[in-house]
């Protein structure tokens, strides 16, 4: 397999984290519907929605660094537009990390191992707002102070993210995203399979 990134590669993955972050832009809207609870579940309904483009990514891609890649134009757009933080950051892409490392062993990874690496990614990103709640209650708290975030809103975002609802929020993240893959198989196995033969 040959797995090192060319510049046609990453601008490849540029272009298409671009398409992907059009529909994590519709699951943050789809997800506000259900409140913060929604919001946490942001990331599966954007891997459900964009798992056609993860699946495309890998099939014209399919190399280590990818999804790594992938999560760190996520993680700095997030960065800059005051969204994310450093446990996000470092938790989001060591899971994408984990997540090539098991698609990218292969020259043709099973759609179950893609899909297992699409749900590691978002569940990185889900884990990435819940450790810090777990681990830094009062930075956190501190954070969102500064963005102006009224006490009702942190502690609503904390009871979401946390106990029961925040493990059932990340459960259904993973299976989303794992889900999204297969949608995205069954979407373009025909197209990708023709353009194979011809």
């Amino acid at each position: 397999m040959k797995n090192k990134l060319t510049i046609k590669d990453i601008v490849l993955i540029a272009l298409l984290t671009t398409l992907y972050l059009v529909f994590y832009g519709v699951a943050m809207m789809l997800g506000s519907v259900l409140g913060l609870y929604g919001h946490s579940l942001g990331p599966g309904i954007a891997a459900f929605l964009g798992g056609s483009v993860l699946y495309f990514m890998n099939y014209k891609v399919g190399k280590t660094g990818q999804f790594l890649i992938l999560q760190a134009i996520v993680s700095i757009l997030f960065l800059t537009m005051g969204m994310g933080h450093a446990f996000f950051i470092l938790i989001a892409l060591a899971f994408a990390l984990v997540a090539d490392l098991i698609s990218s062993r292969k020259d043709n990874p099973s759609v179950l191992r893609l899909a297992l690496s699409s749900g590691l990614i978002h569940v990185g990103q889900s884990l990435g707002v819940i450790v810090p709640i777990m681990f830094a209650l009062d930075q956190y708290k501190e954070e969102l102070i500064s963005k102006g975030k009224s006490p009702e809103v942190i502690e609503e975002s904390i009871r979401v993210t946390t106990g029961w609802v925040g493990l059932s929020a990340t459960i259904i993240v993973f299976i989303l995203a794992f889900a999204g893959i297969f949608l995205g198989h069954f979407l373009l196995k025909k197209h990708l399979h023709r353009e194979d033969s011809e």
